[in-house]
């Protein structure tokens, strides 16, 4: 940022005046650029502008902006230009009186402010409120300035220049009795019925008007007749508001005084709208009506209860309610309704990403179709927001910081039949994704509640060489509003816990999104509650874990598919075994273990009696001992490893189905397994 200002030469006595009341800038007779009018606004509303009053004046103007301009053009930036003239000078050459000795020489500046570089007002005004003298001049604190209450203001973007952007603030005092220009006739607002009205006016100021200009809209300007008093014909308006200008002009061309207003040139015209479905709309417009053409409209569809508004179509289309229009000749409007298809449909739809890292897209519909979106992808959570479409789709970017958009797109069917398909992408990879509607309890008990005992074992048809070789275990339970949570440990010793909601289809799926290892992992897919010959619950998740040096087993990390199995568990009644043996017989279960770092697979007799107490006589592995939780349906035990010498805790879980218990183990660089099974 650059700006320059220089103390005026010569100091002037004035009085400050103690009436704080400023005045907006005039915007009738200059008509200021975004840019310009924020500096404008600054300047009039500072709460520390000591200005009485302030006064937007269009010759001051005109000079602010050929000055940035020509500091542009000229690649210079000073008040004064390569020529040696200075704002003062140009200023009266423009044909603002100023204050006698204020241009001799030619390169005095007591009126200006400049800077380059900044491309927003705001900023430029924090850089001249930073600056003392910017600071006196522009909000009048020294007394002199005080009296400067005529302003212009000037900005230029010039992309092949030194500072791209250059900004002028110029104040002056008064002029004795400013120009003016003012159409008397016709009035402002008036309505007309004919394409042509006669202008008359007036004009005043202490500067000789030579001329008066005007013109409607972006016409040619045409001279009037006269200039203290003048009048003139203009043609051309077209149907609806136009707006007249006109402008008092002094010698060579320069622009004295503006003045605007606007006038209505009536001509009526047939509008019809219509309805189709169930809903209204305003009710003036139903039907055919008489409207004025060129003239801005709004028409409101509202539904009916149980309907939704489909859109308008016709001469003008649109999604919105609020059909905001031009009246034009022949124009036709209809609104139209369809049924409410999303009460049925409403309600928490989740569906996990396929094709990429691990993520899912939750889905709350609610009943009239709009929707809250919670997004989980590479360790991130992102929300939206938004409205489906009357077709069942819709669309959504997601904002984020240093990295591509996420795009998400997704289809509900209407029919209610297969949820909601989509996709997403993320910048770099295209995910898909597919969910049922979540159960509600509004449908009732949900069946399959309780308790279920669940494995998650290796995958036996591609296996992966860095996964552990055990049994994750779990515990899942389900109420009767059909919401489920997870608890339980991977093969690799590793703890989690997740929650589901049951969807509402005949299968009962849950869905589990489940982060680990800091949340750059962890364990996600699809599990099924039906009954089966070995088991109540089947399915599988994704099993993600990142590179993590530090751990003893599967440092390198992995990315492989693992079957899960559960089983309906209900604690068994007293003195009777969880697993279907013989009480009277000496071993008559067994423990198997293998993998873990153990040379070979180890069977380990065990006798299990009626109150689930395991004994074991000769154990394979030093210390091994095993405990029965029958209330809750795991087992647990520990033995010293051969090959480390050390405790090892094992960790099951009692699969009643299968009447069987699987579990895993860590030896000291990879996991093994640990199932408990009773006597063929």
């Amino acid at each position: 940022m650059s700006f320059l200002f220089r103390e005026r030469g010569l100091l002037l006595a004035f009085l400050a005046c103690l009436c704080l009341t400023v005045a907006s800038a005039s915007a009738d007779t200059v008509t200021l650029t975004p840019q310009e009018q924020n500096i404008a606004d600054h300047i009039v509303n500072d709460p520390n502008q000591h200005r009485p009053f302030l006064h937007l004046d269009p010759i001051l103007t005109k000079v602010a902006r050929q000055r940035a301009a020509d500091m542009a053009a000229r690649g210079y930036f000073d008040h004064v230009d390569p020529q040696g003239i200075g704002p003062n000078y140009k200023v009266q050459q423009a044909g603002y009186q100023l204050p006698a000795g204020w241009t001799n020489p030619i390169s005095l500046n007591y009126i200006e402010s400049i800077a380059a570089g900044r491309s927003t007002a705001d900023a430029t005004w924090s850089d001249w409120m930073s600056s003392q003298p910017h600071r006196e001049h522009l909000l009048g604190l020294d007394p002199g300035y005080a009296e400067e209450t005529s302003f212009g203001v000037g900005f230029v973007s010039a992309p092949n220049s030194q500072y791209l952007y250059y900004w002028v603030v110029i104040t002056c005092p008064p002029a004795l009795n400013l120009p003016s220009v003012t159409i008397t006739s016709p009035a402002a607002k008036a309505q007309v019925t004919t394409d042509q009205v006669t202008l008359t006016g007036t004009t005043s100021g202490n500067v000789a008007v030579q001329s008066v200009v005007f013109w409607v809209g972006n016409g040619t300007p045409q001279t009037a007749l006269g200039t203290t008093s003048w009048a003139g014909t203009l043609t051309g308006l077209v149907p609806g508001p136009n707006t007249i200008q006109a402008e008092s002009l002094g010698s060579g061309g320069s622009v004295l005084a503006q003045t605007a207003l606007v006038v209505n040139y009536m001509v009526y015209l047939p509008l019809t709208v219509g309805v189709t479905g169930n809903g209204s709309v305003t009710s003036s417009f139903l039907g055919t009506t008489q409207q004025a053409e060129g003239f801005s409209y709004t028409i409101t569809a509202k539904p009916a209860p149980g309907s939704l508004f489909a859109g308008w179509s016709g001469t003008v289309s649109s999604s919105q309610p609020a059909l905001k229009f031009t009246m034009v000749e022949g124009q036709t409007e209809t609104a139209t309704f369809i049924l409410n298809p999303f009460p049925a449909l409403s309600g928490t739809y989740l569906g996990l990403l396929q094709g990429g890292g691990p993520g899912d897209v939750k889905l709350t519909i609610s009943k009239t179709g709009t929707y809250t979106a919670n997004i989980k992808v590479d360790g991130h959570t992102y929300s939206a927001k938004g409205r489906i479409g009357i077709d069942g789709s819709s669309t959504m970017t997601i904002a984020r910081h240093g990295l591509a958009p996420i795009q998400v797109s997704f289809h509900l069917d209407l029919t209610g039949t297969s949820g909601v398909t989509g996709s997403l992408n993320d910048g770099t990879t295209t995910m898909t994704f597919g969910s049922t509607q979540n159960y509600r309890p509004a449908a009732g008990r949900f069946a399959s509640t309780g308790r279920y005992t669940v494995s998650i074992s290796v995958n036996s048809t591609a296996p992966d060489p860095n996964a552990p070789q055990g049994n994750g275990i779990a515990v899942l339970t389900i109420n009767r509003a059909g919401h489920a949570t997870i608890t339980g440990s991977m093969a690799d010793g590793k703890s989690f816990m997740g929650a589901a909601q049951a969807t509402g289809d005949s299968a009962s799926n849950l869905v589990f999104y489940i982060p680990m290892y800091a949340g750059l992992g962890g364990v996600f897919g699809k599990v099924t509650i039906e009954d089966t010959a070995g088991a109540d619950l089947d399915g599988s998740f994704r099993w993600i874990k990142p590179q993590r040096l530090a751990d003893s087993i599967a440092p390198t990390g992995f990315d492989t598919s693992v079957p899960v199995a559960g089983s309906h568990y209900v604690a068994p009644a007293a003195h009777t075994p969880v697993l279907p043996v013989s009480v009277q017989q000496v071993d008559n279960s067994q423990l198997i273990f293998g993998d873990g770092d153990l040379a070979q697979q180890i069977v380990q007799p065990a006798t299990l009696n009626s109150a689930n107490q395991i004994s074991i006589v000769q154990p394979a592995l030093p210390g091994l001992k095993v405990i029965i939780h029958s209330g809750t349906g795991l087992f647990s035990g520990s033995f010293i490893h051969p090959m480390t010498g050390r405790k090892t805790p094992l960790h099951g879980v009692i699969f009643q189905k299968q009447n069987a218990g699987y579990g895993y183990f860590l030896g000291e660089n990879a996991g093994g397994y640990s199932n408990l099974l009773p006597v063929p």
